[in-house]
């Protein structure tokens, strides 16, 4: 389905099409692979209220493709993480905005349709990038079922919230997370959830 953009942006391609656009013109793009991709996607959407900015997915090759402003991704890329910044002189296949299904080149996290210019914020990104290249996969029960979260050495500690990660005061009792760190062997740690996520915190 085509999204309804109040003034599509000049660099938008026409639906039904993927266009060679260059990069540093009107945004930079970091490249990330899938998985490391997705997951930053993931806390993106979680601390945005699902407002990341603009993502491209190349599902042949496995690459997202966060727009970012221009002259940006050079210093929001990690070479310790794999990412690699696109800007002057490098192109990205843009899919038409008509392009959402996960076939080819498409939209993962498509333009806001009341805000088409928006991109993602280099900050957040790299927070994003960095907590998800730090995480453990851990497994909890809520509201009766298993999820699975990511979390980090605060979250695992009980010094920040299992949800949304933040260390403010006050912290309440989240229940049970279980981590597999080997073959066969696991670890339960207490964890904590914030206020806001209190009605959260119990299976």
């Amino acid at each position: 389905m085509a999204l309804t953009l109040n003034a599509p942006p000049r660099w938008a391609p026409p639906l039904g099409t993927v266009t060679v656009v260059e990069a540093g013109v009107h945004w930079d793009a970091l490249a990330v692979q899938r998985d490391l991709g997705l997951a930053t996607l993931s806390v993106l959407d979680q601390e945005t209220g699902h407002r990341s900015g603009p993502v491209i997915w190349d599902t042949r090759s496995g690459w997202l493709y966060f727009l970012v402003p221009a002259a940006t991704a050079e210093a929001t890329a990690d070479p310790a993480l794999g990412t690699c910044p696109l800007s002057r002189g490098t192109y990205v296949g843009v899919p038409g905005f008509d392009q959402v299904d996960p076939v080819g080149v498409c939209w993962i996290a498509p333009p806001a349709p009341t805000d088409p210019d928006q991109l993602v914020d280099p900050l957040c990104l790299v927070a994003a990038l960095r907590h998800v290249s730090t995480v453990q996969w851990a497994t909890r029960v809520v509201a009766g079922q298993t999820v699975d979260v990511m979390a980090g050495e605060e979250q695992l500690a009980g010094r920040a919230c299992i949800v949304c990660r933040t260390a403010r005061s006050p912290l309440h009792p989240g229940g049970t997370v279980t981590v597999t760190i080997g073959e066969g062997v696991v670890r339960d740690f207490e964890a904590a959830v914030c206020t806001g996520d209190l009605g959260l915190s119990r299976g």
